[in-house]
């Protein structure tokens, strides 16, 4: 284990980056306060692209209703950059995560045929190593979000992904 970025190149190491390992940790501790969600449900393939979401959970109120979970641990600051100290950042603002669990929906929608708007929805877990960077401490928080897509956000994110989708696999496979 070692402190620093994971890269491509860890991948023929035998160490994991400690970042990379407190957040699989913190998954496994975190998704067992949710016994109700399923955890890791498993790969989901459609049209060449493929993910491995880390929960699904469904509503109880509205049991055909399902969120995506995912969790994430980062160094971010919470704080918004530039703003006030009580100015926090806005979970849609991480586009990459947005994506990330978009395309999560799609899979398991097409996967396990729940129509897309039983399943619009992400829930995040986030913990935030760093809160605010003037302290210069680790102060984390956990911090769990539920956010609502429309069906066309979820379509538009799907067209994206498919239309970079070889381009991604020729950088994985080193073309």
């Amino acid at each position: 284990m070692k402190l620093g970025h994971y890269t491509k190149d860890h991948e023929k190491e035998e160490t994991m980056p400690w970042r990379v390992m407190s957040g699989m940790g913190w998954e496994t501790m975190c998704a067992q306060l949710y016994p109700e969600m399923i955890w890791q449900p498993g790969v989901f393939t459609y049209r060449g692209i493929q993910g491995h979401p880390d929960g699904l959970s469904h509503f109880e109120d509205k049991p055909e209703h399902c969120a995506v979970n995912e969790w994430k641990y980062t160094a971010q600051s919470l704080r918004l950059k530039g703003g006030r100290p009580d100015q926090h950042k806005d979970i849609r603002s991480q586009w990459v995560w947005q994506c990330q669990v978009m395309a999560y929906i799609k899979l398991i929608s097409m996967g396990w045929e729940i129509p897309i708007e039983n399943i619009r929805w992400g829930y995040f877990h986030i913990i935030l190593a760093m809160v605010a960077y003037e302290n210069h401490t680790l102060d984390e928080r956990y911090i769990r979000y539920l956010v609502e897509y429309e069906e066309r956000e979820i379509e538009s994110n799907w067209n994206l992904l498919e239309a970079h989708r070889d381009e991604a696999m020729a950088y994985e496979l080193g073309r």
